[in-house]
């Protein structure tokens, strides 16, 4: 680090009926996700030390067949590869295609893909940022950002055992600390390449709570999509019982690397140990290492990363494709549209439902009250996702469902 609704959903009997939830500035409770939950239930707060000690130097590790210790990742010492080869190597061991993608004359960045079933040219971008503070010998950054590096692994190895509607990319960035170039350099690439990145959570200094009052922050500013993401980050709190008081920074700091993508109009958030008034005493010091640790703190900031992450994901069965949303109950159809899109429910013909359609950060489109089964005309709309809630009016019904408009 650099100093400078959901809606609520209900799974109606069905059998191949994709429900999507969408997270959109709302005040209704947030559902919890079966997978979501079982996949926090795998968070192991031994793999997020042993990964965090790994790459700040406390044991010898082997890196392409090589046992080293890294005892610093600052950008002018040898090890700073070997953590980026080190990443790249877990990533790899959990079955995800990863890439070294290089920038500047030295830089790295460590990269791994889980491609989504539904939506795989939309992204969820979870990072962190390897290299580290101070330079020398001996940086063992532990905290700074070997913490978030840590979380990234770990939700790669959680995550990729799951199957979600986006895909999600890993990265872990090179030289955040000489002015965020590592994650700039990404964000500047997915710009110009007009990436659809639906979501960036930024995890840098996540393990160190002086005071024991369990507080973290999430910074972001009005950016693209950003304010929901952090409605989205504050409601897993309660969704998940996570173990954390949460405080939100907005206008939100850019000393870290969801700045990157703020500057290219992406949205982002950051997820941090409380900096600003309980910052780590062995920020940038030869000190900053892992018996310092809160470590309980430690693994909730964790889970409540994945949990944020893995939402707006959106976890499905790997048995559906979206041309298959539809049930004996449920037909919405057609999915994929070029124009009409109708909806209709068996059981329930001729009850009242309101219904709206909002576009991909929850702005409202079009709303009406009709009787079931009734169609929405997609034809004006361009090309992309977009979110239909139906709620009965006169009957028990509550689903937001993913509407694709070629």
């Amino acid at each position: 680090m650099r100093h400078s609704s959901l809606e609520a959903y209900i799974r109606l009997p069905m059998k191949r009926l994709l429900f999507i939830f969408l997270s959109i500035s709302s005040f209704r409770l947030f559902a919890q996700d079966p997978q979501v939950q079982q996949l926090l239930t795998d968070v192991s707060i031994d793999s997020l030390i042993y990964y965090s000690s790994a790459i700040s130097g406390e044991f010898p590790v082997t890196v392409e067949g090589n046992t080293v210790t890294i005892a610093s990742r600052n950008r002018n010492n040898a090890g700073n590869a070997l953590a980026a080869r080190y990443v790249k190597e877990r990533f790899e061991s959990f079955g995800l295609t990863t890439t070294l993608e290089t920038f500047g004359s030295t830089g790295e960045n460590v990269v791994a893909v889980q491609p989504g079933l539904i939506f795989p040219n939309q992204k969820v971008v979870v990072c962190g940022h390897y290299d580290s503070m101070p330079t020398g010998s001996v940086s063992p950054a532990a905290d700074d950002d070997g913490s978030g590096t840590a979380a990234v692994v770990e939700a790669a190895r959680i995550m990729s055992e799951y199957s979600f509607a986006y895909t999600i990319v890993y990265a872990v960035w090179d030289e955040e600390e000489y002015g965020l170039v590592g994650s700039n350099a990404y964000a500047t690439l997915a710009e110009n390449n007009s990436d659809s990145i639906i979501a960036v959570i930024n995890i840098d200094a996540i393990a160190y709570d002086g005071n024991g009052d369990d507080l973290a922050r999430v910074h972001v500013r009005p950016i693209a999509n950003s304010v929901n993401l952090a409605t989205v980050a504050q409601n897993m709190i309660s969704t998940y019982g996570i173990n954390l008081n949460i405080e939100l920074n907005n206008p939100g700091a850019t000393y870290s690397d969801h700045a990157s993508f703020w500057n290219h109009g992406f949205s982002a958030i950051l997820l941090i140990e409380d900096f600003d008034n309980d910052g780590n005493p062995h920020y940038h010091t030869t000190t900053d290492r892992v018996e310092f640790f809160d470590t309980t703190y430690y693994g909730e900031i964790a889970k409540w990363a994945f949990a944020t992450a893995a939402t707006m994901a959106v976890p499905v069965d790997p048995s559906v494709s979206v041309s298959e949303l539809s049930s004996e109950e449920w037909r919405i159809y057609p999915n994929p549209t070029n124009g009409m899109v109708t909806v209709s429910l068996s059981e329930k013909v001729g009850h009242l439902v309101d219904w709206r359609v909002m576009d991909a950060t929850g702005r409202l489109l079009l709303q009406d009250r009709s009787s079931l089964p009734f169609s929405v005309d997609m034809a004006p709309m361009d090309g992309g996702t977009y979110w239909l809630e139906v709620i009965g009016v006169d009957t028990d019904i509550d689903v937001s469902q993913a509407v694709i408009k070629n």
